[in-house]
């Protein structure tokens, strides 16, 4: 569980230090860049999980 929420939290502050450095270049910029980001996230993840089977 350590883990887990270590992993958590580290995630939203490298999100929040991203969101940060990338808002000079506007709102709009930023939001795009992190949509593409989990999008991208979402790809290389749906080949890696097909074989999970719900319990």
């Amino acid at each position: 569980m350590g883990l887990n929420v270590f992993t958590l939290f580290t995630g939203f502050g490298l999100g929040s230090l991203a969101l940060q450095a990338l808002l000079p270049a506007g709102f709009a910029v930023a939001l795009t860049v992190f949509d593409a980001t989990a999008l991208l996230a979402t790809a290389r993840a749906l080949p890696l999980f097909r074989d999970e089977l719900a319990r």
